[in-house]
């Protein structure tokens, strides 16, 4: 599970997840309390840009 502490983030928003070769590999919609689920993606780096009302905001985590 990723989890993303995201004050302020009201209803839901769209999350896309990318490969390190960038390539969208998920798209989710999650609230600001709800883990995303990344236990099928392979190990490796990966980026999450969340798409929120201001501006999108891009995270990086590694899977392992």
């Amino acid at each position: 599970m990723l989890n993303i502490k995201a004050n302020g983030l009201q209803g839901s928003v769209r999350a896309d997840i990318f490969n390190a070769q960038d390539t969208l590999v998920r798209t989710e919609y999650i609230s600001a309390s709800q883990p995303v689920n990344v236990a099928d993606l392979a190990a490796g780096l990966y980026f999450i840009t969340i798409h929120e009302e201001r501006m999108p905001v891009t995270l990086k985590f590694i899977k392992r």
